[in-house]
């Protein structure tokens, strides 16, 4: 019960958070071969993913604790922390790949800055309104979760094998009781 109507805002709190795929090690067929992030960057890229995982499930854990109103709970204890939580973890991922000449690290890594907009325009959303689960917040999810999408391909290319996950499934699995 919990899970499901809690499974929009899970949705944008956690694909926001640590969005990626697994790689395949196969070239994608188009233009010159690019230069590949070293070992030891994918390696901390990767940790990154598995720490921001562990954070966005505890985060989880408490938004929906107690006797509260969901929808608000959504909003205020789950949307609203995650918001310095996506930027700390956008941050150190951009860090990692500034520089490194991987093409799908470095666009892996600049799709955060639109997710950390349309997260804060969720919040917004939910904020001014009666209804923190309103038509513009469930657009705003919608979005984040198509840029999600579209990050978790780009990090499979790069080879981020523990950003893989589907963090709307983990998130949601964790809040079932």
């Amino acid at each position: 019960m919990i899970a499901q109507a809690a499974r929009p805002a899970a949705l944008l709190a956690t694909l926001a958070l640590a969005l990626g795929g697994c790689g395949d090690g196969e070239e994608s067929g188009q233009g010159p071969p690019s230069q590949a992030a070293p070992a030891s960057v994918l390696e901390q890229a990767d940790a990154n993913c598995r720490q921001v995982r562990r954070e966005a499930v505890q985060l989880a854990d408490r938004a929906f604790s107690g006797d509260v109103n969901l929808s608000r709970a959504a909003t205020e204890r789950l949307i609203k922390p995650s918001v310095p939580l996506l930027e700390g973890f956008a941050s150190r991922q951009q860090r990692l790949a500034r520089g490194t000449g991987d093409p799908e690290l470095e666009l892996y890594a600049r799709l955060f800055d639109p997710l950390i907009v349309l997260v804060q325009e969720r919040l917004r959303s939910g904020e001014e309104s009666d209804s923190p689960l309103n038509e513009a917040s469930r657009g705003f999810e919608l979005l984040t979760g198509s840029v999600a999408d579209e990050q978790r391909q780009v990090a499979r290319e790069a080879g981020l094998r523990d950003c893989a996950i589907d963090f709307e499934q983990a998130l949601t699995s964790a809040l079932r009781p």
